[in-house]
């Protein structure tokens, strides 16, 4: 909840939250990166002891030895907790009182009018209506409770969600039309991660003019899940030569990626942001070389990262897996695309999901979809392959990458990937493939794109049967065909649902499954400007799911970083 926050703190267009605010009750576990065994750290939550339940009399008496196992009825230790409430059972577990909350939405309270007076939320029971932080989902058979398109806890203004529980576009890094300020965010993809408890981190390029002509720094800043800023902007690299950083959100806290060419960070490096600010020592990604068009994602528990390498004069994709930390988690680096396959690959994208546990060992392995543009060939065309771990590191789904059909559009440009659901096994996880793509009319001296389209295609458990690819739009004329600036969002409440956004000719586009009403605001707020965009997925699970969609005007002088969460319906 933020009302303790917006009354300490002015929550106008430009608020932002100090970091002893950043979260309610008094809750500091989010402070510090818990130790990670897998990197060599201690793991204190461990019991090395153990109580057999029996009672053993190795005492001697009168008649001798005895030797026999008390029958008694001794379980293990005992304690004594709390009367659990409506939102929160108590029970004791090995010794210790635990605490379990009821699933945010649980109703609760006096039914008058056959109405839950209240919903659980973090474990206490909450008055309903709009502020109380969970956002409804509305109604399913009668008039009540009424959908709301998002509910923050507070009752101001300044972030994502009105006063009347509405989501706004709003400035999340303002901009500057000035002529004398530092351009900032030009012509780059807006760039987010959020953490599993919904926290949010945005990253950016900026060159230092007009001071310098040549050194460039990559800044992030935090936000709440509700989008209301965090601290300073934090700088995390400056150098002479720098690419667009890649976010990724983790369990707690977040992990940046970026090309570099600084002396003593030559390659792709990794930084890690804690949920306080604080950020880790720069580590260099292993083995990458001349790498080039790093993309990350969230893998398991730790980051799987992507890269282009030429080798022998083939451009090809390598991957590797990192901890959370940083530390690689592969002794060398996979290499994704054979050199008998592809010739020209460029722009490489990954998504991954974690399947159930598998039965019997408790283990829930990763599944992952590297897809990238071959450029090889007569046409650029796309190509795609699965990566699954195992016990022994990684292996391969497929033999060898597959291609994604592109007909009728023969010319493929840039790709996106996102996870839509695990599946019941590692083998049913399925994957979205969106890429721009047009007609081409070909002379001696020019090439021309007629048709330009959008296209989507499910990727699901064989490469060998692979569904029919939907169009999401079509342009006609000229050769400004649409181009995909973002990587399709991904929806909850059990639908495959995603969610893709481009800058056509006609403006701003976003398209997709079951797009909730809230779109049409979204639309009406862009307006006329020449946006560039993005979207990235919310687990955030009381704030409700939900994409959140980010714009940068490129007609401002210097422009800036605009935020709107679109939500997706859930069940209740």
């Amino acid at each position: 909840m933020l009302i303790g926050a917006c009354l300490a703190v002015a929550c106008g267009d430009a608020a932002v939250v100090p970091d002893a605010m950043l979260f309610d009750a008094g809750v500091d576990a989010f402070d510090s990166e818990a130790p990670d065994a897998s990197d060599g750290g201690a793991e204190t939550g461990r019991d090395a002891g153990f109580d057999s339940g029996r009672d053993v009399d190795v005492g001697m008496d009168t008649g001798g030895p005895d030797t026999s196992f008390d029958a008694g009825t001794d379980t293990g230790p005992t304690c004594e907790c709390p009367a659990s409430t409506l939102c929160l059972a108590q029970a004791c577990i090995d010794g210790a009182c635990v605490a379990t909350p009821e699933p945010a939405g649980t109703v609760c309270g006096e039914m008058p009018l056959g109405v839950p007076e209240g919903v659980c939320l973090e474990g206490a029971c909450v008055m309903r209506g709009c502020g109380d932080g969970y956002r409804e989902p509305g109604p399913v058979v009668d008039e009540a409770p009424a959908r709301e398109g998002c509910d923050d806890g507070n009752l101001l203004d300044g972030d994502a969600c009105s006063p009347t529980c509405e989501p706004t576009l709003y400035a999340a890094i303002p901009g500057d039309d000035s002529s004398d300020v530092i351009p900032q965010l030009r012509g780059q993809r807006p760039a987010l991660a959020v953490d599993d408890s919904g926290r949010v981190l945005a990253t950016w390029l900026e060159a230092q003019f007009p001071t310098s002509s040549e050194e460039y720094v990559v800044l992030a800043r935090r936000f709440t899940p509700e989008g209301v800023a965090v601290g300073d902007v934090i700088e995390l690299v400056r150098g002479v030569g720098a690419s667009l950083p890649v976010p990724v959100g983790l369990g707690e806290g977040w992990a940046v990626l970026h090309e570099s060419s600084t002396v003593g960070l030559d390659g792709i490096v990794f930084r890690r942001v804690q949920v306080d600010g604080s950020v880790g020592a720069p580590r260099l990604v292993p083995g990458t070389g001349a790498a080039s068009s790093p993309f990350a994602t969230r893998h398991g528990d730790g980051v799987l990262t992507v890269w282009t390498r030429s080798v022998s004069g083939q451009n090809r994709v390598f991957a590797r897996r990192l901890s959370a930390s940083g530390m690689s988690l592969d002794t060398a680096e996979i290499q994704v695309t054979p050199p008998d396959v592809m010739r020209r690959a460029d722009n490489p994208r990954v998504a991954s999901i974690r399947a159930p546990a598998t039965s019997g060992t408790g283990e829930a392995n990763a599944t992952a979809l590297i897809a990238w543009r071959d450029s090889g060939g007569e046409y650029p065309t796309i190509y795609a392959r699965r990566l699954r771990d195992t016990a022994g590191g990684t292996a391969f789904v497929d033999s060898a990458p597959f291609e994604l059909p592109t007909d009728p559009i023969p010319f493929a440009g840039g790709c996106y990937v996102a996870s839509l659901s695990a599946g019941a096994t590692a083998s049913d996880a399925r994957f979205a493939v969106v890429w721009s793509g047009g007609e081409v009319m070909r002379t001696d001296t020019t090439t021309t794109i007629f048709a330009g389209r959008v296209m989507a295609r499910e990727v699901t458990g064989s490469s060998a049967a692979l569904p029919a690819q939907q169009v999401l739009a079509t342009e006609q004329g000229g050769d400004n065909f649409p181009i995909i600036v973002a990587e399709p969002g991904v929806g909850a409440s059990g639908e495959v649902t995603f969610v893709a956004a481009w800058h056509a000719t006609t403006g701003a586009v976003i398209a997709g499954d079951h797009l909730p009403p809230e779109v049409s605001a979204l639309r009406a707020a862009w307006g006329a400007g020449e946006e560039t965009l993005g979207l990235v997925a919310t687990p955030h699970a009381a704030y409700g799911p939900g994409i959140w969609v980010t714009s940068v005007d490129d007609l401002r002088v210097s422009p800036g970083l605009d935020a709107f969460l679109l939500p997706y319906a859930r069940s209740r």
